[in-house]
């Protein structure tokens, strides 16, 4: 089964987080987004305008129900699980109010959710988008053992492989 990209993530935390909106008559939504993560809002907008909602910007002059949102966290990471699997978290916390056209608060609250999961060690550069940073995660270091023994049997390997070559050509020599 193929894993979602690390942006549809986002954009299904933010929805679980904002997609549900509280009971009003009202129809119109009046949206403030952040300019980060831009593809949020445009996540947001579509699960809105699925369930009959119209959007507005701040800037304009209809009355509805007010929502702004700001994120205050976004990121991904990667710690290791198998030798070719990752685990993946993400991690998304958005902070917003809605108030009706009165200017009444409906809800003024912060949703942090976080995701999991397991995606192959091969598949992570597919998941990221180089365009948004926050898709991106740090890759895990590796375990201390492969840091230190590595280097060690590369560099023996080398030293053999020298100590061989001179050993043959010197009896080469001595031979003719």
């Amino acid at each position: 089964m193929a894993q979602p990209a690390n942006r549809a993530l986002f954009e299904e935390m933010a929805i679980d987080c904002l997609g549900t909106l509280p009971d009003t008559e009202e129809r119109n939504l009046i949206l403030r987004a952040p300019e980060e993560m831009p593809y949020l809002r445009a996540a947001l907008v579509n699960a809105w305008q699925a369930d009959g909602y119209t959007i507005f910007l701040p800037d304009s002059a209809k009355s509805g129900v007010r929502i702004a949102y700001a994120v205050e966290e976004a990121g991904i990471r990667y710690e290791k699980r198998r030798r070719k699997q990752l685990a993946r978290e993400a991690r998304l916390a958005l902070r917003y109010d809605i108030s009706d056209a009165d200017g009444r608060v409906l809800a003024d609250e912060r949703c942090a959710l976080m995701r999991s999961d397991v995606v192959a060690r091969a598949q992570r550069a597919a998941l990221e988008s180089e365009a948004w940073p926050e898709t991106q995660g740090t890759p895990p270091r590796r375990s201390k053992v492969r840091r230190l023994l590595e280097p060690a049997v590369l560099t023996a390997a080398m030293a053999i492989t020298a100590w061989l070559f001179f050993s043959l050509r010197s009896s080469e020599e001595d031979s003719s």
